[in-house]
């Protein structure tokens, strides 16, 4: 894709969610507008949060495919131990968040 499609669809995207958002929770206009600028804006935000993770799983991959053809371990071990700091670093947070919100242990 080039640079020039590029922009053109981040531009897109970005007006579709800055404008549908706040536009679609105005009091004067009807339901139905305001669920198609709301639906539209959302849809936009899945579709870029699907692109995000699905290049995301790229370099794993990569990695994956280097590991199992003895390339580099050690870069299989960095990504698998980030991956692992990941989940334990949201699960001691969101314990934390529990507690704060008052909730019994």
């Amino acid at each position: 894709m080039s640079f020039p499609e590029t922009v053109l669809l981040a531009a897109f995207a970005g007006g579709t969610i800055f404008l549908g958002l706040p536009v679609g929770r105005m009091r004067g206009l009807t339901r139905g507008w305001q669920a198609a600028l709301t639906t539209a804006a959302g849809g936009v935000i899945l579709f870029l949060i699907y692109d995000v993770l699905s290049q995301a799983v790229e370099p794993v991959s990569a990695a994956l495919n280097s590991a199992r053809g003895g390339d580099s371990p050690a870069r299989f071990a960095g990504y698998a131990a980030t991956l692992g700091f990941a989940v334990a670093f949201r699960a001691a947070v969101g314990h934390v968040r529990d507690f704060a919100d008052g909730a019994a242990p």
